[in-house]
């Protein structure tokens, strides 16, 4: 078995994309939970709630012709780990892996992209670090 090894991870949540920043609002007991209707109902639901404002800071190297909203805020989580690590991204011996809560990744998309899967936008994700493996 090959030995494998985390480098590096991120962070894109209600909280903030910045790792470091998310866990100080959790100690200082910030949420980012809000009450919203869904539908036609008529009693609310407690959702986490990102602040589309800090995603579409990155609009510039991510337009949305091109990237979900969805694929933004995990392209800003990536690029802030890149940042914190001498990772070569395109390097063989590094692996993109993506996680996500999110269970209906297509109802975060409010772009022209075509609707996409986890596996489609992980492999989007990874070629645009220019990464030869598939996530």
């Amino acid at each position: 078995m090959i030995p494998a090894y985390i480098q590096q991870y991120g962070i894109c949540s209600p909280l903030g994309c910045d790792t470091d920043k998310s866990f100080m609002q959790v100690i200082n007991g910030k949420h980012g939970f809000v009450k919203k209707l869904i539908g036609s109902g008529k009693t609310p639901e407690i959702l986490g709630a990102l602040d589309k404002a800090t995603v579409e800071e990155l609009a510039p190297l991510y337009p949305s012709e091109k990237y979900s909203f969805f694929e933004k805020m995990c392209l800003q989580a990536v690029q802030s780990a890149v940042k914190l690590s001498d990772l070569d991204t395109s390097s063989n011996k590094c692996l993109f892996l993506l996680s996500t809560t999110k269970g209906n990744i297509r109802s975060l998309s409010e772009s022209s992209v075509p609707q996409q899967s986890l596996f489609e936008s992980a492999q989007r994700i990874a070629s645009d670090f220019n990464n030869p493996n598939r996530p």
